[in-house]
C-alpha cells in the first residue's frame, strides 16, 4: 500500500513537471510569440498516429508571391498583429476569449486556393476551410449524387459568383478552364453551370460526387491586393497537390494544421518577402 502511494505521488510530480516544461500556450501568447513559433503553436504537437493520417505529401513552402496553381494560409502572427484585414477573411479576434488554447485557432484560419489572376481585374481564389453549414441537398435537392456533399464559402464578403461547382474533368460539357501554370497539367481545374450533368456521371459510375466541390462566392482581391498583404506577412504561399482542393473539411483535422504538419521543418518559417 505504501510503495502504490509513493508510485502515485511519482507520477502526479512527473505530470507536474511536464506540465510546467511544456505549458499550454494560449490565444493571448501570440502577441510575444515569433512567426515561426505562432506556425509551430497553432499546429500543436501531432502524434505518431496523427502525422501519419493528417500529413500530407509533397507540400512545400515557396519564397515568392502567390499566383495561380498555389494555395495561400494565413499567418496567425501577422493576423493577430493586423485585426481588420483579419475581420476581412471571417477571423474576428475581438469575439475570441484570449484565453483559448492557441490550437483552436487552425480552425479559423483560411486556407485559399489562387485560381485566376488578372491584372485589371485582380485575384480570385477558392476558401478551402469555411464550411457554410449547408449541403447539397439544402440548396439542389434533385440532384441526387450530391445530396451529401458540403457547400463551402468560397469568401466572406459575398463577391464572384454566388455558386461554382469546381471539377477536374476535362471532357466535361460546358467546361471553362482555370488558368493554370505552364507545365503544371495535373493542376488544370473547370468549373461548369451544369450540374445536371455532374449528377448524372456520377449516377452512371463516370465520376465520383466527391471529384465536384461546391462553393458559394469567392475570395476577390484587387489588382495588387494579395501581393500588398503578402509583403505585409498576412500569407504564406504554399505549393501542394490539387487534391487538396478537393478534401473536405474535418474538425479534428483542420486543413490549415494539416498544411503546416506537411512542411519541412526546415522551411517552417515566416511569410512575406523575408521567409
Amino acid at each position: 500500500m505504501r510503495s502504490n502511494s509513493k508510485y502515485l505521488l511519482l507520477l502526479v510530480w512527473l505530470a507536474f513537471t511536464l506540465t510546467i516544461a511544456m505549458p499550454v500556450q494560449i490565444l493571448g501568447d501570440l502577441a510575444k510569440l515569433s512567426t515561426k513559433a505562432a506556425l509551430q503553436g497553432v499546429c500543436g504537437t501531432l502524434s505518431t498516429s496523427q502525422i501519419e493520417s493528417m500529413v500530407i505529401p509533397n507540400v512545400d513552402v515557396e519564397k515568392s508571391a502567390p499566383t495561380v496553381c498555389r494555395f495561400v494560409i494565413a499567418n496567425p502572427k501577422a493576423f493577430w498583429e493586423k485585426t481588420m484585414i483579419a475581420k476581412s477573411y471571417g477571423v474576428d479576434f475581438s469575439m475570441l476569449d484570449p484565453s483559448m488554447p492557441l490550437t483552436d485557432l487552425a480552425a479559423l484560419l483560411p486556407v485559399i486556393y489562387v485560381a485566376d489572376v488578372h491584372q485589371e481585374y485582380g485575384t480570385l481564389g477558392y476558401m478551402l476551410n469555411k464550411a457554410s453549414g449547408k449541403s447539397m441537398n439544402d440548396l439542389k435537392p434533385e440532384l441526387k449524387s450530391f445530396r451529401d456533399r458540403p457547400v463551402y464559402f468560397g469568401g466572406v464578403q459575398n463577391r464572384g459568383s454566388s455558386f461554382t461547382m469546381l471539377h477536374r474533368k476535362q471532357s466535361f460539357p460546358d467546361n471553362r478552364v482555370l488558368r493554370y501554370l505552364p507545365g503544371e497539367p495535373s493542376f488544370r481545374l473547370f468549373f461548369s453551370p451544369d450540374l445536371a450533368m455532374a449528377n448524372e456521371l456520377c449516377l452512371t459510375k463516370d465520376a465520383k460526387p466527391n471529384e465536384f466541390r461546391f462553393f458559394q462566392w469567392a475570395t476577390v482581391w484587387l489588382p495588387k491586393q494579395l501581393d500588398l498583404e503578402y509583403e505585409q506577412k498576412m500569407w504564406l504561399t504554399i505549393k501542394a497537390p490539387a487534391d487538396v482542393i478537393f478534401e473536405d473539411e474535418s474538425p479534428t483535422r483542420p486543413l490549415w494544421r494539416r498544411l503546416v504538419a506537411s512542411l519541412p521543418p526546415s522551411r517552417l518559417g515566416g511569410g512575406g518577402s523575408n521567409t
